[in-house]
This record gives structure tokens, C-alpha cells and sequence, in this order.
């Protein structure tokens, strides 16, 4: 089985990561396991450039291991470019988790635009390796800002208050099975996991 370390300590990704990755054969730890927790200055403007940026500080510390990052961020119609987006994990990041995600229901509310509550989800995958370089995946999900935040227990972040247009429901209310078939990390996971499949094929007729 293949084995990548994750460079996060979010357990709630760890655990989609392994839902995901597992039936392709592809087993995922957490850097914390190996003794490693990291405060990686997210910098960049885009999602592939923080995304990089925690891949190699992880991989300088682990080097004989491939070490999977993400960067990944909400944006809606009716907010400015950089008020989510990249910076979706500080948008009033000193307020109640239940506070942030209902003051977004409120500008998706009071937005006069017709497409002011469309919103998408995306996610940045880098794999990499100290000695052997990065590869990049990049997908995403589309749907739109529900009307009341949803209660159902198999979201986090930014779940329960996106509405999937693909599932036609709210992903907190999603099965994981559900979320993850449409789900921005869900899509970005299944092309890594192609990726390394691929990888093996090709040493395999060599």
C-alpha cells in the first residue's frame, strides 16, 4: 500500500483523506504521527501557491516521504475576490464558528444580485517528495448558499450552509459516501489517486 503523510492536523481532513484514498490502496497518515507539527505561513495569493508552500516545508522535514497538502476555500458572488476565496479560513476568524457561517447566509441574503448567492467550492492538492519534485491537482464543486445553516453531522467548515447543485441537497445533510462523490476534495483525491495508479502501471510493464 502505498503511504502518504498529510500536512495538517485537521482530523476532520485526515479522515476524509482516508475515506477517500483508502480503497485505492493508498494509505494516509498524519505528519503528527511521524513527530512533525508545522506553523506554515500561508502566503500566497492562490490555493496551488499555499498548498506548495506546506508540501515542502513538510517534505524538508520528512524526506523519504511523499507528503500530500491541500489548500481549499469557499467563494460567493456577492463577496469581493479576496474576502473568502484564499482567505476563507480567516473570514472573521475571531467570531464563533456558528457566527461566521450565518453572517455569510446574511450577505448571500442581502446581496441584490440574482446570481449573488452562487457559490463553489475549491481544492488544490500538491503531492511531493524532498528528492523527487510536485505534482498539482486542482477541482472543484459548484452550488450556491443555503437559506439557514444545517444541522446534519457529516460536514464541517463551511458544510452547512452549501447547497450541492450535483446532490440537490445541503452538504452537511450528505451521507460521506454522497459528499465525497461530488465534493471539491472529494474530485481533486480521485485524480491523485488516478495519478498514482498510473504512476504504478507504468513501473510495472517497465
Amino acid at each position: 500500500m502505498k503511504r502518504l503523510v498529510l500536512a495538517s492536523s485537521n482530523e476532520h481532513k485526515l479522515k476524509e483523506y482516508q475515506r477517500i484514498l483508502s480503497p485505492y490502496g493508498i494509505k494516509v497518515i498524519s505528519a503528527k504521527e511521524l513527530g512533525v507539527e508545522l506553523e506554515v505561513d500561508e502566503s500566497g495569493k492562490t490555493y496551488r501557491e499555499n498548498a506548495i508552500l506546506k508540501a515542502l516545508a513538510y517534505a524538508e522535514k520528512l524526506k523519504n516521504e511523499w507528503i500530500i497538502s491541500d489548500d481549499s476555500g469557499l467563494e460567493v458572488m456577492c463577496f469581493k475576490k479576496y474576502e473568502l476565496g484564499v482567505h476563507t479560513a480567516r473570514y472573521m476568524q475571531d467570531r464563533p464558528y456558528k457566527e461566521r457561517l450565518q453572517s455569510v447566509i446574511d450577505r448571500a441574503n442581502a446581496s441584490e444580485l440574482s446570481i449573488g448567492r452562487l457559490a463553489k467550492f475549491n481544492c488544490c492538492i500538491v503531492l511531493a517528495n524532498y528528492s523527487k519534485g510536485l505534482h498539482v491537482f486542482f477541482d472543484k464543486t459548484g452550488g450556491m448558499i443555503d437559506y439557514k445553516i444545517h444541522d446534519g453531522k457529516t460536514g464541517f467548515g463551511y458544510d452547512p450552509i452549501f447547497f450541492s447543485f450535483e446532490l440537490f441537497k445541503n452538504f452537511a445533510d450528505a451521507t460521506t459516501e454522497e459528499k465525497d462523490l461530488v465534493s471539491h476534495r472529494g474530485k481533486c483525491a480521485r485524480k491523485l489517486a488516478r495519478f498514482l495508479m498510473h504512476r504504478t502501471e507504468k513501473k510495472c510493464v517497465s
